[in-house]
């Protein structure tokens, strides 16, 4: 946890094979950071691991990662794709990185008006952060949960509108 917390010279890391968990805060807050490598033994990125990495364009989520925080990849603005194994839990979908059951996070650049969140239950914290360019989001009848902070600053928002068989 906190391992590299607010480096803020440091721009590029390879980790090592063998690391299987990217702790809590472990890169939060390096501004700097623009590239890093993940190896494919990796199997957990924690809460908040990269938090507020500005720099960071895009990352590729190996094929043994099991498990991401929904905060994860929180205020990483400068954050435009994800890209992910050909044998991976996790699916992107419109631009947005989704587990098996919840949307994870939206790339704030993206271009994405309209989202449909259909055959996923959940939305994560900060799943929208400051997307300004999303107008509409649609739930489908198998949203069950979403946090009071999913679409925080997503100041072009104009509506949600919910699956009439959403209970």
């Amino acid at each position: 946890d906190e391992v590299f917390y607010n480096c803020e010279k440091l721009k590029s890391v390879d980790i090592p094979e063998g690391i299987i968990s990217i702790g809590y805060d472990a890169f939060a807050d390096n501004t700097s950071l623009a590239k890093i490598e993940l190896p494919e033994s990796l199997e957990t990125i924690e809460s908040s691991a990269f938090e507020g990495c500005i720099g960071l364009t895009s990352i590729h989520i190996p094929d043994n990662v099991y498990y991401i925080s929904d905060r994860a990849f929180a205020f990483c603005y400068g954050l435009e794709k994800f890209s992910i194994g050909s044998n991976s839990e996790f699916d992107i979908i419109n631009d947005a990185l989704c587990s098996s059951d919840t949307v994870l996070f939206l790339p704030k650049n993206s271009t994405v008006k309209e989202y449909t969140v259909s055959g996923l239950a959940n939305i994560g914290e900060y799943a929208f952060l400051d997307c300004d360019n999303l107008e509409y989001i649609h739930l489908g009848k198998n949203v069950e949960s979403l946090s009071s902070i999913s679409f925080a600053g997503c100041d072009n928002l104009k509506g949600i509108i919910v699956d009439t068989q959403n209970q």
